[in-house]
């Protein structure tokens, strides 16, 4: 009941998704019904025997229909990171742009001082030990 039960689930999910589910029986591709492993003990007291039937297959079928799902889990997720970092890019950006507008007051524009201009590529120091590049925006007097 469970397999049924998850075919109709994988089933539904396949329509949603716009893909089309094709029925086979992973018992026409096995090569026997039931095979069996012995594995020895180490003390070789006794052999210890699994037998691996169809329900080993039926995991693998489960797990066959799960593995999409957690690539395309793992696809969205990466996807909306993706989406998250252009919008923290964009808000960077407009910030920016805003704050060059404030900057610009008529009485203070100056845009060339000593050796530095406006829109250059500098090395600047924030912290101690921690150099940060980037384009000088604007030339404010002090006093």
């Amino acid at each position: 009941r469970a397999i049924d039960k998850c075919e109709t689930l994988v089933k539904e999910l396949y329509s949603k998704m716009g893909l089309q589910y094709r029925e086979s029986s992973s018992e026409d591709e096995a090569p026997g019904a039931m095979e069996v492993i012995e594995i020895p003990d180490e003390e070789e007291e006794e052999d210890v025997v699994m037998s691996v039937d169809s329900s080993w297959k039926n995991i693998f079928c489960i797990f066959s229909f799960l593995f999409p799902l957690l690539q395309l889990q793992e696809a969205m997720a990466a996807m909306k990171k993706s989406s998250q970092d252009v919008q923290r890019f964009m808000d960077a950006v407009n910030k920016k742009n805003s704050s060059q507008d404030a900057q610009k007051v008529p009485g203070n524009d100056l845009s060339q001082d000593g050796d530095l201009n406006v829109g250059m590529r500098i090395l600047g120091k924030k912290r101690i030990k921690t150099w940060h590049k980037g384009t000088l925006i604007a030339i404010q007097t002090v006093g």
